[in-house]
């Protein structure tokens, strides 16, 4: 009895190790050519002190044609399509025209710059920075976006949130 539940404890073992054995292929490399849709988005958002994951999505979203979507439809008002990474994501809306209308981001968490670390810490003597998100907002070619850090400090028992705009 005991040979039989040590070789089913065994086989049970080798088929789970077997299973999880993955598989790498490697693909030739391939030259990419990003056209960029909507240039007057990626003006108005892009700030040089924004976390790398906005400008990466940013970037996407400048080059994404809503048109060429399969169930896009013209005559519908607007169309919503948000782009996620793994420390937030931009809902951005378009008309029907494939035209960008606005577009709102949320980052949790990203890492700061060196040049807002320095100058929160210095402005805020014996307080600590526990958290941040990246806020990002586009209403159109017409308003100026808006892209801003909320930082979340702390000094012992004592919490307090601060906003620095771009």
């Amino acid at each position: 009895m005991k040979k039989v539940i040590i070789s089913l404890f065994l086989i049970g073992a080798i088929s789970l190790g077997h299973s999880q054995i993955k598989k790498e292929i490697e693909l030739e490399p391939v030259d990419l050519t990003v056209k960029i849709i909507h240039p007057e988005y990626l003006k108005e958002v892009q700030k040089s002190l924004a976390p790398q994951e906005a400008i990466n999505l940013q970037k996407a979203i400048a080059a994404f044609d809503v048109k060429k979507m399969p169930d896009f439809d013209q005559k519908l008002s607007f169309y919503e399509v948000i782009f996620k990474s793994t420390k937030g994501s931009v809902n951005t809306f378009y008309d029907g025209e494939g035209k960008i209308l606005y577009a709102l981001g949320k980052f949790k968490s990203v890492p700061l710059p060196k040049e807002i670390i320095r100058k929160v810490i210095s402005e805020n003597d014996g307080w600590r920075i526990i958290d941040n998100k990246y806020l990002t907002s586009y209403e159109g070619p017409t308003q100026k976006a808006s892209n801003l850090y909320r930082i979340y400090m702390s000094n012992g028992s004592e919490r307090k949130k601060l906003k620095v705009s771009l």
